[in-house]
Formats: C-alpha cells, sequence, structure tokens
C-alpha cells in the first residue's frame, strides 16, 4: 500500500492479516517530521545510548529503579530539563512535551535543552507515543463517517488534549469534543490549547472525572454527548485487568452502532522496555501483549470479529480500534 501523507505525519500499512480469533492485525509503519536526513545524526546518537543503557539494565535485572548506583538512571536524567519534566510523570503534562519537543520551555518554566529535545524526538518512548497517536488518526480517518455536522469525538483521560486535537485534522468537518480527565489543571491547559487550534468554544465540553470510580457521571456525560468515536489512549496500562475489561464494556456500550472506540496499551515486546521502566523511571504502566489485551476484549464482551490491532513498527504500543457491532 501506498504511503498516505496527513497534516502531522505518514502511514503506510505494511501487513494486513487476521489473528486466530478473528480480529483484524494491520502492521503500519509511520513517519514524521523527525524521520528526515537532517536528524540522521540524532537518531544514531540516541540509538547508540538507549541501546547502551537497555543492555546496562538487562544484564542486571535486579537493579531497582531507585537504586543511588543505577547508571542508566542517572545517565537519562543528566540533563537539567528531563529531572524538570519529570515531575509530570505520568500525566498529560509530560507526554504534552513528547508530542511536540519543539516547544522552548516546560510548563514549570525549564527551558528544553538539546539532549532532552533530542531523547523526546528519537528515543522508542518518544516515537511510539507520537506513533500511537498517528495510527489512531489513520484508523478513524479510514473507518469514521463524516457528517457535515461535524463528528463528536470523545476523549477519556485526555490529559492536555493535543493527540486527539492533531487526530482529528484528519477530517474535512469540524469536530465537537468531550475532553474528560480527572487533572483539572490538564483540562484548563486544554481549553487554552484547543485555542491555538483554532477550536471555537462551543464545540468544546471539558469535563472533571475520575472515569474508573465515577461510572454513573462518564454515562451521563456520555449519552448527553452522544458521541460518534470515543478514544482511551494511555489509560488502560494504568488499570487492573478487571478495571480495564468494565471500563472498555462501558464505554463500548454508550456508542450507537456504528461507532468507534480506539485505545493503547503499552506492548510487553517494547524493544526498550527496562529503559522505560528502570531508566525513566515511568510508573504505574502494566504492559500487556497483543492476546492480553483480546483477553480483556473478550471479558468486556467485545466481539474480536470488530477489532482492529494496529501495529506500529517502533514496536511500543498496539493501538486496538473496535466498531460498535
Amino acid at each position: 500500500m501506498k504511503r498516505r501523507q496527513y497534516k502531522y505525519f505518514s502511514l503506510k500499512v505494511v501487513k494486513d492479516s487476521k489473528t486466530r480469533s478473528g480480529a483484524r492485525r494491520i502492521n503500519v509503519s509511520a513517519a514524521d517530521r523527525y524521520h528526515r536526513k537532517r536528524y540522521k545524526i540524532e537518531r544514531q546518537a540516541v540509538k547508540i545510548f538507549a541501546n547502551g543503557l537497555q543492555r546496562y539494565l538487562v544484564k542486571r535485572p535486579n537493579k531497582d529503579s531507585k537504586s543511588k548506583i543505577n547508571v542508566a538512571r542517572s545517565l537519562t536524567y543528566l540533563a537539567p530539563a528531563m529531572r524538570a519534566w519529570a515531575q509530570y510523570m505520568p500525566g498529560g503534562f509530560a507526554t504534552y512535551h513528547v508530542h511536540n519537543p519543539e516547544r522552548m520551555q516546560i510548563k514549570n518554566g525549564k527551558k528544553l535543552d538539546y539532549i532532552t529535545k533530542m531523547l523526546f524526538r528519537h528515543s522508542y518512548d518518544g516515537r511510539g507515543l507520537r506513533s500511537r497517536s498517528y495510527a489512531m488518526a489513520w484508523w478513524l480517518h479510514q473507518n469514521i463517517t463524516e457528517k457535515s455536522n461535524g463528528i463528536r469525538w470523545a476523549s477519556i483521560a485526555c490529559g492536555t488534549g493535543q493527540p486527539t486535537f492533531d487526530a482529528s485534522a484528519v477530517f474535512k468537518y469540524p469536530t465537537h469534543y468531550l475532553l474528560i480527565d480527572s487533572d483539572q489543571e490538564a483540562l484548563s491547559f486544554a481549553q487554552k490549547l484547543a485555542k491555538s487550534y483554532d477550536i471555537d468554544s462551543n464545540r468544546l465540553t471539558l469535563r472533571q472525572l475520575n472515569v474508573t470510580s465515577q461510572k454513573r457521571e462518564l454515562e451521563d456525560e456520555l449519552k448527553l454527548f452522544a458521541p460518534d468515536c470515543i478514544d482511551a489512549m494511555g489509560l488502560l496500562e494504568y488499570l487492573s485487568d478487571r478495571d480495564a475489561a468494565s471500563l472498555l464494556n462501558h464505554l463500548y456500550r454508550q456508542l450507537p452502532k456504528g461507532g468507534l472506540l480506539v485505545f493503547t496499551n503499552m506492548l510487553d515486546s517494547h524493544p526498550h522496555l527496562e529503559v522505560h521502566k528502570r531508566a525513566l523511571c515511568w510508573p504505574g504502566v502494566n504492559v500487556r501483549s497483543e492476546a492480553d489485551v483480546l483477553n480483556l476484549l473478550k471479558s468486556a464482551d467485545i466481539p474480536a470479529k470488530a477489532t482492529t490491532i494496529l501495529l506500529p513498527d517502533d514496536g511500543v504500543y498496539g493501538v486496538y480500534g473496535v466498531e460498535k457491532q
């Protein structure tokens, strides 16, 4: 399949197949501006550095992330901006800067230094964070039926809203947004960010909710909004299997027939998983294989035949799209 060019990225389908359970599996190659030749030396430098961290940690499986002599962690946070950025993990402000490393300052005012920008641009975690949003945008664009009065898009655990705003740029007609997050500060920032995307305030609804403990309120908001699609990017991996399956079932039931649900989970085959866990020290992630997520969907009473698995070639995240039957 020919590579398709969008505003922020390009994407090519590498392989289209089926799982034994009947789900569709699509391997994709996603690229953005950081894949250009001008960044070749940067990419190689980060690759050598990160490969070294991974080898160090693999040889030391018992090395705790908080150990005072964890060389990998010390090197990862050598740059001042990395240390300043770490205080925002695992929230939306942390991923906000990785989505666009060209911003000059972190939210706390610390200037983004060159080393930090390089890591955000080219590390596996940085690439994977962006490619999952590209895969989401591509899949929704392929499957959603656009209406002249706009698409109604609900984003669960939206953070700053940037991935949703970026992804909606693939659509011809204006999008109506319902952004839900437990962090009021992130929602306030999303409201300001929407203005930079020229999103009218009458197309933006924000609600502060904990989606696992306030399911009744979540259900009320979704019924009132009547979404065509729901995204839950970067949420399921922080939930137990039981809570994840329960939430998936809840979201699926709120969609109309033909409505779309898309979510992600970090893969247990992440190429630099030890760097993610014990050098970057990103907290609380439950990695899951493709089979693990299919089991979650089965527990949520979501049929495999309704599911598409998108696997970007960086190997960091699985992106899962579901069409309401």
